[in-house]
């Protein structure tokens, strides 16, 4: 409902995005098929040059869930601008819940859904959404000792 209710979108062109969603390929035949091309439908939405963004916030997200940071102290540890947590992220308001500037100081982002790390961390259902654990882990020290 979420991804159909984007504020930035029209709901008619969301649902037919929905309906058109079809397994990856017909050797995917998993359980997941579906599930995995309607993620893939919805990170598709992300602009290009953007991705490699929201993939490295969704690694902090993912790869740290016990580190307690809001999203102006996530852009901060990826250098990133001021609130431009929340601008890579807008299109994924159906997967990650986005707290707004009013929500307060104390909110986080979190994932809705828990088989998004599943299909972030399976290269065989993400492609080109893969999140590597070892690289990611690496990028995540790294950030650290800067």
């Amino acid at each position: 409902m979420r991804f159909v209710e984007a504020y930035q979108h029209m709901p008619t062109e969301r649902l037919k995005i929905i309906f058109s969603a079809e397994p990856l390929s017909v050797e995917n035949d998993t359980p997941f098929a579906e599930l995995d091309a309607l993620y893939s439908r919805i990170f598709s939405a992300v602009a290009s040059h953007n991705i490699s963004k929201v993939l490295d916030i969704l690694s902090v997200l993912l790869l740290t869930s016990n580190i307690d940071m809001t999203p102006d102290r996530k852009s901060e540890f990826l250098s990133y601008g001021p609130g431009e947590v929340y601008t890579v992220l807008t299109d994924l308001h159906s997967l990650i819940s986005i707290p707004s500037a009013d929500d307060g100081p104390g909110r986080h982002l979190y994932s809705i859904h828990a088989s998004l790390a599943d299909f972030l961390l399976d290269r065989c259902r993400s492609r080109e959404y893969f999140i590597d654990k070892p690289m990611a882990y690496t990028k995540l020290v790294r950030r650290c000792l800067i």
